[in-house]
């Protein structure tokens, strides 16, 4: 009688283990697929997705339910419910831990898991923050000397340059002094390239009505500080700026251009990280003889193109929309010729009517690094 009381006793938590030994199990597999935990000291990527997956999240996991197993083991021994002769969980536990281990060094070991202690998006989150706290120093730091920011999309012409700390210096002091602030959600972060969407607030902005203004930032890192930051305003955040700056400003009445010789050959010289032209903005229709001198060396392709857009828009909507797809209101005149750093090329594009508008490209990342025109099209 006492046997059989006994029997019962232990098989009832017994059957109840082993339906959470299943349970649990269970969870920290469909963790391991969906890589729900965050971990940010191993970062893997699955080729056949190309998306983030956690591994070191599933190592996480899996001590925490080692965790979890010993604890019971504890528990059910303390209280006379287990004896290590019945089931081993400390012994379950550690294959557990195993298992999701060794995943993790097979995909390191075949180049697909790089431990990074500190993630490439570290310095946009750094930078944000700083600036938003006012600490002008502070948000500097996290930029490279020689860093470029660009600016894309706003009036009047689409395109703003920034070169070096001291230029964005001064930039982030009128920023500070505007009560400035910005939001960042990151997007992607791969291969020292961060993309992120921004919402920022200044003075300015709120003034005329356009805050917040929305727009994605394409950041290049280089040894953990922001070589480069491409912020191009949205679309809906362009038409704001046009509105508000129309209603701010009367019409001007546009003064007659010069007559200028239109020109059957052009050259364009890519340095400084940005492109340069001083020829006519007057083209002779037909084909234009384009001449292009890449002088920069910092990346590994660059490229010049020409688009002509629907009416309604212009330049400052085209550089706007230089991330992403390209948009189906501009056309491409020649499709992009990818010249190497140093390299000088001549190549023909045919001018049928304009106006027609230059972009300068460079990559990795794919950025637009410059424009040039509208161009005349003369018959």
């Amino acid at each position: 009688m006492n046997h059989r009381f006994d029997l019962r006793q232990l098989f009832v938590p017994f059957l109840v283990t082993l339906l959470l030994l299943g349970a649990v199990t269970l969870l920290v597999m469909h963790g391991g697929r969906t890589a729900a935990i965050q971990f940010p000291s191993l970062t893997a990527i699955d080729r056949s997705k190309e998306e983030p997956v956690d591994l070191a999240g599933q190592e996480r996991a899996a001590d925490i339910s080692a965790f979890r197993w010993q604890a019971m083991a504890k528990f059910y021994e303390k209280n006379g419910m287990l004896t290590r002769d019945n089931f081993d969980y400390e012994q379950a536990a550690d294959n557990l831990a195993y298992r999701w281990q060794a995943m993790a060094r097979f995909y390191e070991k075949n180049g697909m898991l790089t431990r990074d202690p500190t993630p490439i998006s570290a310095a946009v989150a750094g930078y944000a923050e700083r600036l938003n706290a006012g600490d002008l120093e502070g948000a500097l730091a996290y930029f490279d000397d020689n860093a470029i920011f660009y600016m894309l999309g706003l009036p009047p012409d689409g395109f703003e340059m920034l070169r070096g700390k001291e230029q964005i210096r001064g930039m982030f002091a009128e920023n500070i002094a505007s009560h400035f602030k910005m939001e960042v959600e990151v997007l992607s972060a791969k291969d020292n390239v961060v993309t992120a969407r921004v919402t920022t607030w200044h003075d300015f902005t709120r003034e005329i009505g356009v805050a917040p203004v929305e727009a994605t930032s394409i950041y290049a890192i280089k040894d953990g500080k922001i070589a480069s930051e491409s912020w191009h305003v949205s679309e809906a955040s362009v038409g704001k700026f046009k509105r508000a700056l129309a209603e701010m400003m009367p019409a001007e009445t546009e003064a007659e251009a010069p007559v200028e010789t239109p020109a059957s050959e052009m050259q364009v010289t890519i340095a400084g990280g940005t492109c340069l032209y001083e020829g006519p903005l007057a083209l002779q229709a037909g084909q234009i003889a384009v001449t292009l001198d890449v002088q920069d060396l910092d990346r590994e392709k660059y490229a010049l193109t020409f688009f002509t857009l629907d009416p309604g828009r212009d330049m400052v909507d085209l550089m706007a929309s230089t991330v992403g797809d390209p948009p189906s209101w501009a056309h491409f005149l020649a499709l992009p010729n990818d010249k190497k750093p140093g390299e000088i090329t001549t190549f023909n594009v045919t001018m049928k009517q304009g106006p027609v508008y230059a972009v300068c490209w460079s990559s990795p990342p794919d950025l637009a690094i410059g424009r040039i025109g509208p161009f005349s099209v003369v018959p």
